[in-house]
C-alpha cells in the first residue's frame, strides 16, 4: 500500500487575458493523493516507462526490473515521477474549472469512482431496457477518467467570452495563419474508361482528342465511359489518400489540360485528363472570427493549464 502522498500545491492566480500574465496574489493549496489514484496514474505509464529501460539499457522484464538501479535510478522511481506529473495535469484541470465555475468542488478520486460505478449502473439498466446508449455500454476506469477531464476542459473554454479575446490579438491570428482560412482547391477531371478491343492506335487517339479538347467529348472511339469528375484537392492529394490511390498520385504530377497513359485498374484500363485547377478563395477576417476565437481560447487553455502546472511543487510524507 502506498503511503498517503500530500501535494502543497502553490498557486498564482493571475489575469486571464491572451497578454502578460500578472500576479495578483498567491494561494497555498494542501491537496492529498489518494493511493488508488497514484497507482491509477502509475498504470497510464507503467508500458512507455519500461520500453524506455528496454530499448536504452536493453533489459528484459524479471522479477527484480522495477526495483533494479539504473545510472539514472530505478523504473519505479521514473514511473513514480512520472504519475505525480500526470496527476498535477489533472489537478491543474480541476482547480482552472473550480477557478471559471464549471465545477463548486475538486472531486477525489475515490468519488469519481463512485460516480462511475453509478453512471454504469445507469447505463446496464438502460440497455437492458433497450433505450439509446452514446458510447460504451460500461466505462472502464480510464474512459470515465479521461472523458471527465475532457469535460471539464470543454467547460473551462465554454465559460470563456470569445469577446475577451482583444481584436488585435484575433487580427494577428488571421494575418499569421491565412492558409487555415482558405477554401480547398478544386480539380476538373475527364475520366475515360477504354475498351479491352481498343489497341495503340486506338489509345494513341483518345488522348489526341482529349488534349484538343475545350470540353467533355459526347463520345470518343473505343472509350466505354466518360465521366467528369470535380474533385477537393486537399483529399485528393492527403497523404492517407496518395498511399491507397494512384489517381491522386498520378493527377498531382499533372498540369491541367495534359492527358495521360493508359492505367491499369482493376483490369480495366482507363486514361485521365487534368482540365482545370480552380483555386480556392480565402475566407474574409469577418467570417473566419467564429474559428479563430474557438482557435485561440483553445490555446490559451492550455497555456493556463501549462501555467498551472509550473506553480504546483511537490513533497512526498
Amino acid at each position: 500500500m502506498f503511503k498517503l502522498i500530500k501535494l502543497f500545491i502553490v498557486i498564482v492566480l493571475s489575469s486571464f487575458s491572451l497578454q502578460a500574465t500578472q500576479t495578483s496574489s498567491t494561494i497555498i493549496e494542501n491537496i492529498q493523493i489518494e493511493p488508488a489514484e497514484l497507482e491509477f496514474a502509475m498504470s497510464l505509464s507503467r508500458q512507455s516507462i519500461f520500453s524506455y529501460f528496454n530499448k536504452k539499457y536493453h533489459v528484459g522484464m524479471s522479477a527484480d526490473f522495477w526495483h533494479h538501479q539504473f545510472p539514472e535510478g530505478s523504473p519505479h522511481e521514473k514511473l513514480k515521477k512520472s504519475a505525480i506529473e500526470e496527476i498535477k495535469h489533472w489537478r491543474s484541470i480541476q482547480l482552472l474549472a473550480l477557478k471559471y465555475d464549471v465545477i463548486q468542488t475538486v472531486t477525489s478520486f475515490t468519488d469519481l469512482m463512485q460516480q462511475r460505478e453509478s453512471v454504469n449502473k445507469d447505463r446496464k439498466i438502460k440497455k437492458s431496457r433497450n433505450q439509446v446508449l452514446f458510447g460504451p455500454v460500461q466505462y472502464s476506469v480510464r474512459t470515465f477518467h479521461s472523458l471527465t477531464m475532457s469535460n471539464l476542459i470543454y467547460g473551462i473554454r465554454q465559460s470563456i467570452n470569445p469577446k475577451s479575446i482583444p481584436s488585435a490579438e484575433m487580427h494577428r491570428y488571421y494575418h499569421n495563419n491565412f492558409d487555415q482560412f482558405k477554401k480547398p482547391d478544386f480539380i476538373d477531371i475527364i475520366k475515360v474508361s477504354v475498351d479491352n478491343t481498343c489497341l495503340p492506335p486506338c489509345l494513341q487517339q483518345i488522348q489526341t482528342t482529349l488534349s484538343l479538347s475545350k470540353s467533355i467529348p459526347k463520345s470518343l472511339t473505343g472509350a466505354k465511359k466518360i465521366e467528369l469528375f470535380h474533385l477537393d484537392a486537399q483529399q485528393l492529394f492527403s497523404e492517407k489518400n496518395l498511399e491507397t490511390s494512384q489517381y491522386g498520385k498520378i493527377i498531382e504530377k499533372m498540369t491541367d489540360g495534359q492527358v495521360s497513359a493508359a492505367i491499369i485498374d482493376n483490369e480495366q484500363r482507363i486514361i485521365i485528363k487534368r482540365v482545370k485547377t480552380t483555386q480556392g478563395e480565402i475566407l474574409s477576417f469577418q467570417d473566419s472570427q467564429h474559428e479563430i476565437s474557438v482557435t485561440l481560447i483553445e490555446k490559451l487553455v492550455k497555456r493556463l493549464i501549462s501555467e498551472k502546472i509550473q506553480t504546483i511543487t511537490v513533497k512526498v510524507n
